[in-house]
């Protein structure tokens, strides 16, 4: 949840509070959700009985709360004020730099600062403390619709993806970037020990973009990937689509809790399941690979 807490000046601050389980869920789920109310309640039931916390993404927040379609935007934000919540980042290379900082200054323990979100929630208005100390999923979701359209969000990804498919398509070409990007792909080996492994996450996704010459670069495969990169190095349950499920378990070589147990759409019996059995006691950072 995000909430108002005083700084050591006694001064209201935004501060993210999560749960784990930490569960992320690419719109595919959503959508699922949504229209399925069986899926619905066992989600519900499952998390809520563990006090898990669902993180979100600004896109999937933007992509829940469009359309003219009043009536489905409200069940969404009746659905997502039912569990906890937080606000992801998932842009790879500022949660990097914001793990570095935090580790720099000697607060590891915090390290779940690094992919809050905050100048998003600033951005839509909670800057300032309000009378009601907490602000719920359908606050944000309203202060999207009131604040920016869909478009502005989109035209966000469309400058990403002038910026960096241009340099992607030029790595694809390269046959030693191709040979780097295969042997880091095989490696079954991390230059570092302590998670979070975003870093190593990231530069495996990008290898795999550039082995994968058949996957068509646009807004939205890069939302895919930084998606994929972030939640899995944070959360404990990941749902993507199969690619990504795909590079995860193939190409990271690293087991839960240090990466998330990633899903598909055809695997959420499966999923169900896990979430059921989830042991709080497992911890990210405990089993560490050599």
């Amino acid at each position: 949840m995000i909430e108002y807490r005083l700084d050591a000046n006694g001064k209201p601050v935004l501060k993210q509070i999560v749960h784990r389980p930490l569960l992320y869920f690419d719109t595919w789920m959503w959508s699922l959700l949504i229209n399925d109310p069986v899926l619905r309640n066992k989600v519900v039931a499952g998390a809520s009985q563990l006090n898990a916390t669902i993180m979100y993404s600004v896109a999937t927040l933007v992509e829940l709360g469009q359309g003219e379609d009043t009536d489905r935007i409200d069940a969404v934000a009746q659905l997502a004020d039912k569990l906890d919540y937080g606000i992801l980042d998932i842009n790879p290379e500022v949660v990097i730099q914001s793990e570095r900082r935090i580790r720099n200054q000697g607060i590891a323990g915090n390290m779940l600062e690094a992919v809050a979100d905050y100048p998003f929630l600033a951005d839509c208005g909670f800057s300032t403390p309000k009378r009601v100390n907490r602000i719920h999923i359908s606050d944000i979701i309203q202060k999207l619709k009131e604040r920016a359209a869909p478009s502005d969000y989109r035209q966000i990804g469309d400058e990403t993806d002038k910026i960096v498919s241009p340099e992607m398509l030029r790595l694809r070409e390269d046959a030693a970037h191709q040979d780097d990007a295969k042997k880091l792909l095989a490696s079954r080996s991390l230059p570092s020990t302590q998670w979070p492994y975003t870093e190593e996450v990231f530069k495996r996704a990008s290898a795999f973009l550039i082995r994968n010459k058949n996957m068509k670069l646009d807004p939205s495969v890069w939302f895919d990937a930084f998606q994929t990169v972030v939640s899995v190095s944070y959360c404990d349950f990941v749902l993507l689509d199969k690619t990504w499920c795909h590079f995860v378990r193939q190409h990271i070589p690293l087991e839960y809790p240090n990466v998330a147990k990633v899903f598909p759409q055809g695997k959420l019996p499966e999923f169900l399941g896990e979430l059921a059995a989830f042991n709080s006691d497992s911890n990210p950072g405990e089993s560490v690979p050599s």
